[in-house]
């Protein structure tokens, strides 16, 4: 298209797109991204799709309503008003974005209550932007009104940054509700409250690649939490340092009340799982209470993960629910993770409920690692009557478990000792 057909064609969208005027000269990024130096609109079939650019401190909420399948929202580099929208939806093949410039010169939203909101996504994408100080949340999408079981709604969120959350209660920094097919890659979540990621009622979620720390001043209750139903989840190759009383929880003690869909009135008794299949993987868990609890979890495995310095337990095995159709746990796994610890941190290998069922819980062979004296670690619990500090599940099936290799994390907590190298996370 010759400089003529662009600008014709840019004048026939204007109506929509409302770009605001920037001056490139106090700006010189603009000039180096050409997607965000000009206002281009152009055909996509019948729709004409618009990028949107919004100056800092312009409110562009309405705006970003008004988004049609296609379109992009910049936030140009600066500080920017929240934004808090009831519907937003693309296709499949032209879905809507709101975003920053790029990776290296993010958008700040600064948080109210929350930095974005929005009720009803669907082929949604967010990226390139950083959330400062929302006393409930950083991102929230979806909600109650949801249904993981309906129409797909295609989130991808990436390259996002969240600090200062809450800083106290269920304030979290990522709250996903309602939803399915969703990925969420290369978030950075610093101070929370409630959950740095907490994943309500969804469906096929994809973490990867997350960083959650834990600040002074904030409550962090949980790293990544999965709870009221949600199934189908991966969490893999994220970092967890300080980030909660329990890292990763899988499940909860939710009102069933939140559950999508409803839970059954008639449903079998111990049927509904808080979470289910799900898959931690890979990942690096780092001074936690607690490294990982099952909360009425059903068929979910964490493998390959390396957790260093927990300072209360390694794992937990829950039921708290009083409703008699939420399981009580089954067919859960913990194999092949490294876990080693400094003397003194580690209480008990494993808390266990007196109501949660461990019968079918898998202890598959970890290797687990403490410089501390023999005999203080025969004083830490569960472990075998006639095999003092091996770890074990009571009543679970437990396997040989690797307790007198030292794996030699080296600075990136990579083992290098031999005996150790199917073990662990692999980095990435």
């Amino acid at each position: 298209m010759d400089a003529a057909g662009a600008t014709a064609l840019a004048a026939e969208g204007k109506d929509r797109s409302n770009m605001t005027r920037w001056s490139v000269s106090t700006h010189a990024i603009l000039a180096r991204t050409a997607l965000a130096a000009v206002s281009l609109a152009f055909i996509c079939g019948p729709t004409l799709a618009v990028q949107h650019l919004v100056a800092p401190g312009e409110s562009w909420q309405d705006r970003a309503a008004r988004m049609r399948p296609g379109d992009e929202l910049i936030l140009m580099p600066g500080k920017h008003k929240p934004g808090l929208i009831e519907i937003l939806s693309g296709t499949p093949q032209l879905p809507i974005t709101i975003r920053g410039v790029d990776a290296e010169h993010p958008a700040e939203i600064i948080a109210e209550r929350e930095g974005l909101r929005i009720r009803q996504p669907r082929h949604v994408r967010i990226a390139n932007m950083v959330i400062t100080g929302g006393s409930v949340a950083g991102i929230t999408l979806g909600s109650q009104a949801g249904n993981p079981e309906s129409e797909v709604s295609d989130i991808e969120v990436r390259n996002v940054a969240i600090r200062r959350i809450g800083p106290k209660g269920q304030r979290h920094g990522v709250a996903l509700v309602g939803l399915n097919t969703v990925t969420v890659e290369n978030v950075r979540v610093e101070g929370w409250g409630g959950s740095g990621i907490d994943v309500a009622a969804c469906r096929d979620v994809r973490l990867m690649h997350c960083s959650l720390k834990g600040l002074e001043e904030h409550s962090q209750l949980y790293g990544i939490r999965v709870r009221t139903g949600s199934r189908q989840v991966q969490i893999e190759h994220c970092r967890f340092d300080q980030a909660g009383s329990i890292a990763v929880c899988l499940g909860g003690a939710s009102s069933v009340e939140d559950f999508l869909p409803a839970v059954p009135t008639g449903a079998e008794p111990r049927s509904v799982a808080e979470a289910s299949y799900v898959n931690v993987e890979n990942c690096f868990i780092i001074d936690a209470p607690c490294a990982v609890a099952y909360v009425s979890a059903a068929e979910c495995a964490v493998r390959r993960n390396t957790i260093v310095r927990p300072r209360r337990s390694v794992l937990a095995i829950l039921s708290e629910s009083l409703d008699e159709r939420i399981s009580l746990g089954r067919n859960n796994i913990f194999g092949g993770n490294i876990v080693t610890w400094e003397a003194g941190d580690v209480k008990m290998y494993a808390e266990v409920s007196p109501k949660a069922d461990t019968k079918s819980f898998s202890l598959e062979t970890n290797l687990w690692w403490s410089p501390e004296p023999a005999e203080q670690r025969d004083k830490i619990v569960p472990t075998a009557a006639d095999k003092p500090g091996v770890p074990v599940i009571p009543s679970g099936r437990n396997e040989g478990q690797v307790t007198q290799v030292d794996p030699k994390l080296d600075s990136k907590l990579t083992p290098t000792a031999d005996a150790a190298q199917a073990f662990g996370a692999i980095p990435q």
